[in-house]
């Protein structure tokens, strides 16, 4: 029996380094693995460019300043696209605070304005006070 525990808190303590390094690794194995995706992307274009005659330097600028055309038009596109639909969204926000609102004071907790003005103003007293100078 007692080799049985004895076992298993073996068992435990190595299970938590294996966590730990595990944990410790996502922050360097995310990074290295969109590295190694977008490697595999492009890898392709700049093959084409060397294949062309351009030199290895070249074509991998090249393949760069493209990659980087890309996601900046692609930034770009979902930016005006979010700053028009950005009115919409304050919209719907407000009728689904109201919609809250009229639930909490018919619904089945029958909470009263007084309440639940206290509440907004203990929350946001709470997030004030809490707030770090940067």
């Amino acid at each position: 029996m007692a080799a049985w525990c004895a076992c298993l808190i073996v068992i435990g303590i190595v299970a938590n380094y294996v966590l730990g390094f595990v944990a410790t690794m996502r922050i360097v194995a995310l990074p290295v693995a969109v590295a190694l995706l977008l490697t595999a992307l492009l890898f392709p274009l700049t093959r084409r460019l060397r294949e062309s005659g351009l030199r290895a330097i070249y074509a991998t600028w090249v393949t760069m300043l493209v990659a980087l055309a890309v996601l900046g038009g692609t930034g770009w596109i979902i930016g005006v696209r979010a700053n028009e639909e950005f009115p919409g969204l304050l919209t719907q926000v407000r009728q689904t605070a109201e919609t809250v609102e009229g639930w909490l004071y018919t619904g089945p907790l029958h909470v009263k304005p007084v309440q639940l003005s206290g509440w907004v103003d203990e929350l946001a007293k709470l997030v004030t006070e809490r707030q770090q100078p940067y």
